[in-house]
């Protein structure tokens, strides 16, 4: 990983991760998790709540995603390159649908 954009594409990725965490948290707060459409996310809020659940699957799954990515396609920029472009794709749509959810909601409180 030397380019310039492999650089950006992998804190892109970070940055959507942390916004997907915000947005989730809006959606789902305080104990909504009946709405999360994830089977292993909804579980987890379920036994732990909503924001430790967040927490746990984030740093669970998100920091050994990355490590490994990033340890094992570290030659490989192209592979590198299209890993986190697809990610980064995926978690900006859902992001997007957090969001467009979140103020769906707000306009239907505020009637």
């Amino acid at each position: 990983m030397k380019s310039v954009t492999s650089v950006l594409l992998l804190i892109v990725f970070l940055i959507l991760n942390i916004l997907d965490a915000h947005s989730t948290w809006l959606v789902l707060k305080p104990n909504k998790y009946r709405q999360e459409r994830n089977p292993l996310a909804r579980l987890v809020m379920k036994k732990l709540g909503v924001k430790r659940g967040i927490y746990l699957l984030k740093l669970g799954l998100l920091i050994p995603f990355t490590v490994f990515t990033v340890l094992y396609l570290r030659d490989d920029e192209k592979g590198f390159n299209l890993v986190f472009t697809i990610t980064d794709v995926v978690f900006g749509f859902v992001v997007y649908n957090n969001y467009k959810i979140y103020r769906k909601e707000l306009r239907r409180r505020n009637r």
